[in-house]
């Protein structure tokens, strides 16, 4: 990739908000260092790489990296023989040993499944002896402690015995009687690395002494006593002993790490990849990046957002950019200020921090093509200190990006053939498009000239786009509408600017019949599109809101059956029971009368007779409303299949069959789903050929665990796989579940919330406590 190119595309600035993540000064100087790579394995490995230590920190909410020190130079000075470290340097350099051997631990427990970071824990090497001495040797301030050497200790215990033999009688003269006149205060200082007491300036002779020092105002001696002068040469000696000997334990150590120079070197090394790949996934987090898809021939980025404008705390209106498979450019056109070169900046950014390894602001599912080059021709390039002007600048660019093209290349252009007599612009620019697409190179250019525009839509290579504008306000929505040409709307943008109204009266007089029957043609299409999409919105708006009335009407329909049917079994049950009470009454009756008029009287025989025939006419009259009104049975002998059209409920619902759970069973129709028991569904026509799926309505045999972890999955990956744990999980009859989606960008979360939200099966969701996993985990109660 050309520096210039870089440059134009601000990819230094995205490096430097890179760098603001980092740990380490080495961190930041590589992260500063990143340049985009050309080779597809590279470029994948990269991304996979990054993709997977996001995934890991996303499972691993903390990870043991912390700032350290940059030990390169120390390293480079101990690699010459006789150098020697001191105390502070030797720190940093145990500081680094320490957090080698922590992240080599860490990262061997937890990224076992991580393929693209099983090098990392072998390079972060560890060095237990070199350690053992260092944190033996030193203290937290890098000064030598008295375990170091005994010859140290000993030394080292001299000094005290001689410092405190020196204070002690120096503390007994200054407390005799007869110096009180004679010093000037009762304190013991040190002149000259020798241990002394304040005197008065005229009374020093009556002490008999060294005089060291003299106070600033001069009304202080500093006297060193006759019998403190053999102690404090005994404390010298003993102390220029004791800094030799921690010299020699200096030199003892820096030997030891000169032996371990080309393993601490690859450590640091190691080091420094994973602050950078740290650097990496906060960079991620904090502008809601993800992973795309590399190494397709079409390009597909969904909702892209430039990180710089993030970055700047401006509203960002994200923008989906497209060149399909079977076309190699892209020609957006529209009106100044209406986003057409951020949108070029915001596609070749996005494909410079890809071939890096960096995730990218987008949604997911977005691709990118792998590019050998990525060449940008956008800005004012004119040079006086060179005598080019703007046209001259841009064509020498073209020629420099014509010689070292090499496809498939990404080519951006911004006003291809600007700068220039307009008809000879506009040839230059379709001629250079031509020849770029034949070349095999992706290209995407904007552009205000009528020729450039006609050559876009009559040419099968290129995707037409305009940028979104409010013809009314002439006030950009920075999107792109694809397959339309917008207009330039430079003499409307004039007279909205203030430009005297007579000015652009003329200028559009002076227009060619060409151009402005181009621009009528444009408008006229303008409004019909627009015209168009309204309608598509209110036909779209009133299919929802029938959809919703359909579904409201069969639910009310489905309420109003199930409201006939439980009266009608009251009613029936209610005629049952007066049937038996007529029995037992009229049984009772009957036995009266035989026993008034007598066992063997006709009337009693034939009243009997008439009741018995009564009550068997009521009791078939019910049996056969009871058959009447009963569902009949299913004609299929087969159970439903999942995919095949269905009713319930006599068919006031009808649709197609999504799923059985637990004994129910969930209806589709239009974007509405019913679930309603298993035994009222009737198949009513077979739509699913092969690949049946036959209903199983009974309890899973194997138990499913309470939880489910989602991370490091998209979106479309990670819900299929949710309803399934839910299927299951309410089949285990299990009162409630864990979610783990972990926290990223927030994508995955907000899916599976929404999905819950949706879900039959969830009766409530709240986040997860602090224990169980806090933000990064959701606890679902199930419906019984």
């Amino acid at each position: 990739m050309r520096p210039r190119d870089l440059h134009a595309l601000e990819f230094d600035k995205v490096l430097c908000l890179l760098a603001d993540c980092a740990l380490s000064s080495a961190g930041r100087e590589a992260c500063l260092a990143i340049q985009p790579q050309a080779s597809a394995a590279r470029v994948i490995a990269e991304s996979e790489r990054t993709w997977q230590f996001f995934c890991l920190l996303e499972r691993h909410l903390s990870f043991p990296l912390r700032e350290f020190p940059d030990i390169r130079p120390a390293l480079q000075w101990a690699a010459h023989a006789g150098a020697t470290l001191d105390g502070t340097t030797l720190l940093d350099i145990r500081a680094v040993i320490v957090l080698s051997r922590t992240l080599s631990a860490f990262l061997r427990r937890h990224a076992a499944g991580y393929d693209h970071l099983a090098d990392l824990p072998g390079r972060l090497l560890a060095f237990p002896e070199l350690e053992d001495v260092l944190c033996r040797c030193l203290d937290d301030n890098g000064r030598l402690t008295d375990e170091a050497s005994p010859e140290l200790r000993a030394l080292r215990r001299r000094v005290r015995a001689l410092t405190d033999e020196i204070e002690r009688r120096l503390q007994q003269l200054l407390h005799s009687p007869h110096v009180g006149a004679v010093v000037a205060d009762r304190y013991i200082t040190v002149r000259n690395n020798r241990f002394v007491i304040p005197v008065r300036p005229h009374f020093h002779t009556r002490i008999q002494g060294v005089v060291q020092d003299r106070s600033s105002s001069g009304e202080t001696l500093f006297v060193e006593p006759l019998f403190a002068v053999e102690l404090n040469n005994l404390l010298l000696l003993a102390r220029k002993e004791e800094e030799a000997e921690e010299h020699r334990v200096f030199v003892w150590l820096t030997d030891l790490v000169r032996g371990e120079l080309a393993r601490l070197d690859s450590t640091f090394a190691a080091l420094t990849e994973v602050d950078v790949l740290h650097a990496k996934v906060l960079f991620a987090r904090k502008y809601r990046c993800t992973k795309p898809r590399l190494g397709g021939i079409a390009v597909r980025v969904r909702a892209a957002r430039h990180p710089l404008l993030v970055a700047a705390g401006k509203t960002v209106v994200p923008i989906d950019l497209f060149i399909p498979e079977e076309k190699n450019g892209l020609v957006i056109t529209g009106p100044n200020t209406g986003g057409k070169t951020a949108a070029l900046k915001t596609l070749g950014l996005l494909c410079l921090m890809a071939q890096s390894g960096m995730l990218i602001p987008v949604e997911e599912e977005s691709a990118l093509p792998i590019f050998c080059g990525i060449f940008a021709d956008i800005g004012d390039a004119q040079s006086l200190e060179t005598s080019l002007s703007t046209f001259s600048a841009h064509i020498q660019n073209v020629v420099e990006i014509l010689g070292e093209l090499s496809p498939p290349a990404l080519v951006l252009f911004d006003e291809p053939g600007g700068g220039t007599d307009p008809i000879e612009g506009g040839a230059l620019a379709c001629g250079l498009l031509h020849h770029l697409t034949a070349r095999g190179a992706y290209v995407a250019a904007s552009t205000h000239l009528t020729p450039v525009k006609l050559f876009a839509v009559a040419n099968e290579t290129y995707q037409v786009a305009a940028v979104d504008f409010d013809l009314e306000t002439l006030t950009p929505h920075y999107r792109l509408r694809y397959d339309i040409v917008g207009q330039s709307l430079g003499l409307p943008m004039a007279r909205r600017l203030g430009l005297p109204e007579e000015v652009c009266a003329a200028a559009e007089a002076s227009l060619s019949p060409e151009a402005r029957q181009l621009s009528q043609a444009i408008a006229k299409l303008e409004e019909t599109r627009a015209a168009l999409e309204r309608e598509r919105c209110r036909a779209a708006s009133e299919r929802e809101e029938l959809a919703a009335l359909r579904a409201r009407q069969q639910e009310l329909l489905a309420q109003i059956e199930d409201r006939k049917q439980r009266i009608w079994q009251e009613e029936l049950a209610e005629a049952k029971r007066l049937v038996r009470q007529l029995r037992v009454e009229g049984r009772a009756l009957a036995d009266r009368f035989r026993r008034q008029i007598g066992e063997r009287s006709a009337a009693a025989a034939q009243a009997q007779r008439e009741l018995a025939q009564f009550l068997r006419t009521q009791e078939r009259a019910i049996a056969a409303k009871e058959h009447e009104r009963a569902a009949p049975p299913p004609v299929a002998v087969e159970p439903p299949q999942i995919g095949d059209e269905v009713e319930a409920h006599n068919g006031t619902i009808r649709g197609e069959l999504v799923g059985v759970h637990g004994g129910r069973a969930r209806i589709r129709r239009g974007g509405l789903t019913f679930e309603v028991e298993a035994v009222h569904l009737r198949k009513v026509a077979k739509t699913k050929q092969n690949g049946a799926v036959h209903i199983a309505v009974q309890r899973s045999e194997m138990a499913v665990r309470p939880e489910i972890n989602l991370l490091g999955l998209r979106v479309s990956e990670a819900l299929p796989r949710l309803e399934e744990f839910l299927d299951r999980a309410v089949l285990d009859q299990h009162a409630s579940v864990r979610i783990i989606h972990g926290t990223g960008t927030g994508a995955l979360k907000r899916a599976v919330r929404d999905f819950l939200a949706h879900s039959p099966y969830c009766f409530s969701f709240s986040e997860a406590p602090q224990a169980e996993g806090g933000s990064g985990a959701t606890i679902v109660m199930l419906r019984p």
